[in-house]
């Protein structure tokens, strides 16, 4: 085998071996991984609230238990004591709703990028 073949495949290899690492360190593998409602029903909010009583966050619907949600972004906004206590917000879609999840109600958490809007 030559040598500049030996560096390639050694090359794929420990970027193979980072996507893995990278993958475990934010608690999931991919997007095909299927996040649900745990804890529902659960009320879906049209934006992440800053504050649950002062920000206008409208109610687009409600989750039930087990329901299988699309993880679309994540904001970090108002602290609510949910599931457990977190600031964090994820915009979720499922059962034809979309809107805001407190993110101790979504288990099968993966990767999603950052958006508040």
């Amino acid at each position: 085998m030559s040598l500049r073949r030996s560096a390639r495949r050694f090359a794929v290899s420990l970027c193979l071996a980072g996507a893995s690492l990278g993958a475990m360190a934010f608690g999931g593998t991919s997007a095909a991984s299927a996040a649900y409602i745990e804890g529902g029903p659960v009320n879906v909010r049209s934006c992440a609230p800053w504050n649950l009583v002062a920000t206008p966050c409208g109610l687009v619907g409600s989750l039930r238990n087990r329901t299988t949600v699309t993880m679309i972004k994540w904001c970090d906004a108002g602290w609510v004591n949910g599931r457990y206590g977190s600031n964090r917000w994820f915009k979720v879609s499922g059962s034809g709703i979309t809107g805001w999840v407190h993110s101790s109600y979504v288990e099968g958490q993966y990767w999603t990028p950052y958006g508040c809007s």
